[in-house]
């Protein structure tokens, strides 16, 4: 895979005063999640959930492998993996597989310490990538601009690394282990903007990318997602939700968010399971 980006991304229920257990110990009455959704709306609870959420790049926490990258020889290669694309540096599009959001890209070499990327979808440009290493060789940051927008607007986002590996001999300066240390979303536009409206569930972005579900329901489409992407929600307990991402019926991500105590704080645990990948970072409500 050789696009950096479907950063990738992108849940509920009300303040109360009883919890659901001593709901039942003072009533008697087990509360299904449409009945405590219920009971929250008739006391005209607000969702904690609602509102406008922004991520905190600095929590990040993850067990991601670190990122390889190898430009030699004219070929450019992001990743070990046996599958992944080698792609001559320069500057012309060159087809990619097993990818569902990208099916070109191209690789230019701007200088001793930059290279450009730009995936495309269909013909169209979805995603750019700038890589600039620093003059001492010790860190770089991966300049992302995401175009694949239903309003057409461009989200861009910059990503902080630390060489853990050093360059290959005979490599490009971006050659390496590259260790990811902070993220930066510019102007609001990596925001979440959610929902709860009786048993329903929204989130959308900045862009007009997402959707609205109902909790426990069946699979719906992301409006603006370019392959067809379809998501479920569940409810493990009021103040978690839980959401499900699918590409052609297979699982690709599991998001579980929890809003904390203070109400102004959402705890995020993303999980690719066919990467085996977990990574922990929070919200805060603008």
């Amino acid at each position: 895979m050789i696009t950096a980006v479907n950063m990738a991304g992108r849940i509920l229920i009300a303040v109360t005063t009883l919890s659901s257990t001593a709901f039942q110990a003072q009533t008697g009455i087990s509360l299904t999640i449409s009945d405590k959704i219920g009971t929250l709306a008739a006391g005209q609870f607000e969702s904690v959930f609602d509102g406008r959420w922004r991520p905190d790049g600095s929590s990040m926490q993850t067990n991601a492998k670190p990122t390889v990258l190898i430009l030699r020889d004219g070929l450019f290669r992001k990743g070990e993996e046996a599958e992944a694309d080698v792609i001559p540096a320069d500057g012309r599009l060159h087809p990619v597989h097993d990818n569902e959001y990208i099916d070109q890209v191209s690789i230019t070499v701007i200088g001793d310490r930059s290279v450009r990327e730009i995936d495309m979808l269909r013909g169209k440009v979805v995603y750019s990538v700038e890589y600039t290493v620093s003059p001492d060789g010790k860190t770089a940051s991966w300049q992302v601009a995401n175009q694949a927008n239903p309003n057409g607007s461009v989200a861009r986002s910059e990503t902080r690394q630390r060489r853990i590996q050093p360059s290959p001999s005979g490599s490009h300066s971006i050659s390496g282990t590259w260790q990811q240390t902070g993220i930066t979303v510019d102007g609001g536009s990596g925001d979440w903007l959610l929902s709860l409206k009786q048993d329903r569930f929204s989130s959308w972005s900045p862009q007009g990318v997402g959707f609205e579900a109902v909790i426990d329901g069946p699979p719906v489409a992301v409006t603006g997602d370019v392959s067809g992407g379809m998501v479920t929600i569940t409810s493990p307990s009021p103040r978690t939700i839980v959401k499900r991402s699918m590409l052609r019926g297979r699982v690709g991500s599991i998001l579980e968010m929890t809003v904390l105590d203070d109400g102004k704080t959402m705890r995020v645990v993303a999980q690719a399971p066919q990467r085996g990948v977990t990574s922990t970072f929070y919200l805060l409500k603008q």
